[in-house]
């Protein structure tokens, strides 16, 4: 893993626009299409990548099933998030893993046996490679897990609000 001087000088320098900002809230967005069975299309800025079930649940096992992209964009904000935050305090960090396990009862997604259908947990293991003492790595992690977007949304619980257009009409 590489933390260069000209990283570094990006993230300072992001962090001091983004706090002289007087539009500090930003946008992210995805848009999916459904092409045929489960198998579907996601765009997100200029990238495109794709999401399938696998075999055994129906899918033709083409792409990452949607709940592995779920789990990879809490472990990609968090990462993203250690790596900044080693650099502003000059951590000298050589290695970064996350390993994130979610548990989900099938019976909740097909709607069986009262079963809810969300995750029944999360685990992640961060391993981390550095020179570094325990204790100012301790302190990264408190850090990352209060600034990271997506540990506050899955810890915190974010409002979802939907609309719902059929047929152009919105209902």
């Amino acid at each position: 893993m590489t933390i260069d001087a000209e990283f570094k000088k990006r993230v300072r320098q992001y962090q001091q626009e983004s706090s002289s900002s007087t539009h500090s809230v930003h946008l992210n967005r995805v848009v999916t299409t459904a092409i045929s069975g489960f198998y579907g299309r996601a765009k997100a800025r200029r990238f495109e990548f794709f999401s399938d079930e696998p075999s055994e649940g129906g899918g033709e096992n083409q792409a990452p099933r949607p709940l592995e992209y779920f789990l990879a964009g809490f472990a990609f904000c968090q990462q993203a998030q250690y790596v900044k935050y080693a650099a502003l305090r000059d951590l000298d960090i050589s290695s970064l893993k996350m390993d994130v396990k979610g548990y989900v009862d099938q019976r909740g997604i097909l709607g069986m046996d009262d079963v809810a259908a969300g995750f029944r947990n999360i685990d992640y293991t961060v391993t981390i490679e550095t020179a570094e003492s325990p204790e100012t790595i301790t302190d990264l992690v408190t850090t990352v897990e209060a600034v990271c977007p997506a540990h506050a949304a899955i810890k915190g619980g974010t409002p979802l609000n939907r609309k719902l257009i059929v047929n152009g009409a919105v209902l």
